[in-house]
């Protein structure tokens, strides 16, 4: 058989195998060769082919191509995977669905693809959206060569308004293949200004996906994509930008489980980068330390970067007080939120009267800082002794919360509930609850 004739007879679900296993090879860093010498140290046949071969036979196996059952051995043996959990229907439906940014791969190879999808159709099988990705990015390409970069600026704009209210898994895809795009557009865009625009944009792009990867829980991946946000902000020399990545990179690790050392770090740099202009990023940056500095138990320094946060804020341009509905604004009741928590970390008395002020000027559709407020009032509960009744309340807060947008923030306030408890408290069944429903964080 020609391999025209083989790539005719690919199948989607063989497109999917093709691309679960071309992500696991990407995923430990090899090449075609290497992984070819790797499955054939598992093989035990004499006549074996060579690794040049079998580097062939993996393109094909990678373009959808069938596998023998020797070879789908010895890819779980080389992978450290259960062969089921490789080869399965569900997983290559899974996979197909993940794919959402195209490899290199030959158009007919897209095109056929695609076709074969759509015919599934009148079968009455589900066709996922990502599986029509490559054939619109490959068109976004050719048409795209004299992108209006004000558009892209528009789009990053607007994922800072839908960031609150979109699951985190939906965020992760859309931004996957806006970052693609962006990223080809930057490939073939030299004039310096240009440049400069795409790079911000990117910054900010890199940034959203850092922090959904987060809330999805891939931590490491996370820290990988702040550190591509930061060196796009770097590289498109706008200060502000600069500053903005590393203060909600700073807010991330707070929530993340990264030393609270590191979270300093990066706000203090933020700080340092803004150098005395107020803006987005710089009064993000002094909460942030503010934040740091309370759990450290370091009242003093805590509090004096409360009072720059202030003093920041009272210097921000109108155009970000007033924007109370996205990421790019910062109003004032974020004022008294920093102030709740910074009071409540702190154990001081005027934590509770802080907490009500935040709670009252905060609307209900921002679940996330309601329930943060609502937290910290348990945790100021079980600082006073008042335990059940602290651990009963960041229960009923977590409980109500819709399961796919805990953030990462909300949960580790929740942890923080149980975290002091007395050694009798353990044993409370509130408290079971509790550390269950924060498992991992």
């Amino acid at each position: 058989m020609s391999r025209a004739e083989r790539r005719a007879k690919i199948t989607p679900e063989g497109r999917a195998r093709g691309a679960r296993l071309r992500t696991e090879r990407d995923r430990r860093g090899w090449g075609r060769r290497e992984l070819a010498r790797l499955l054939l140290d598992t093989i035990d046949d004499r006549q074996k082919p060579s690794h040049v071969i079998v580097a062939g036979y993996i393109k094909e196996w990678e373009e959808g191509g069938g596998i023998s059952a020797m070879y789908r051995t010895a890819y779980a043996k080389v992978f450290d995977l259960p062969e089921g959990e490789l080869f399965t229907v569900e997983t290559q439906r899974r996979t197909l669905e993940a794919t959402v940014i195209p490899d290199d791969g030959d158009d007919d190879v897209e095109r056929r693809a695609l076709l074969q999808l759509l015919a599934s159709l009148g079968a009455g099988a589900a066709l996922p959206a990502s599986s029509l990705e490559p054939l619109r990015s490959g068109l976004e390409a050719t048409l795209n060569a004299g992108a209006d970069i004000g558009e892209w600026e528009h789009v990053a704009w607007e994922y800072g308004h839908t960031y609150v209210s979109t699951p985190s898994a939906k965020l992760v895809t859309d931004l996957a293949a806006d970052v693609a795009d962006v990223q080809r557009l930057l490939d073939r865009t030299s004039q310096p200004a240009a440049r400069a625009r795409l790079l911000r944009v990117s910054a900010r792009l890199l940034a959203l996906m850092a922090d959904g990867l987060h809330s999805l829980g891939a931590d490491g991946a996370s820290r990988r994509w702040w550190r591509t946000a930061r060196h796009a902000a770097d590289a498109s020399g706008d200060l502000d930008i600069a500053t903005w990545v590393r203060a909600r990179e700073s807010f991330n690790a707070l929530h993340s489980g990264r030393p609270t050392r590191s979270a300093l770090l990066l706000a203090e740099d933020a700080v340092r980068i803004a150098g005395g202009r107020p803006s987005l990023g710089a009064v993000e940056a002094h909460k942030n330390c503010a934040y740091a500095l309370a759990r450290q138990g370091d009242a003093d320094r805590s509090k004096k970067a409360v009072d720059a946060m202030r003093a920041t804020f009272e210097r921000l341009p109108e155009e970000v007080v007033s924007d109370t509905g996205s990421l790019w604004g910062w109003p004032e009741r974020i004022l008294y939120l920093a102030e709740g928590y910074v009071s409540t970390m702190l154990g001081e008395p005027a934590a509770v009267a802080a907490q009500e002020k935040a709670l009252a000027s905060y609307p209900a559709e921002w679940r996330t800082d309601v329930a943060k407020i609502r937290l910290l009032q348990a945790i100021t509960l079980v600082q006073g002794r008042e335990v059940k009744a602290g651990l009963e309340h960041a229960v009923t807060v977590i409980e109500a919360f819709p399961s796919d947008r805990r953030r990462g923030s909300v949960l580790h306030l929740a942890a923080k509930v149980a975290e002091d408890l007395p050694d009798q408290a353990h044993a409370l069944p509130a408290a079971r609850e509790l550390r269950a429903l924060t498992a991992g964080v």
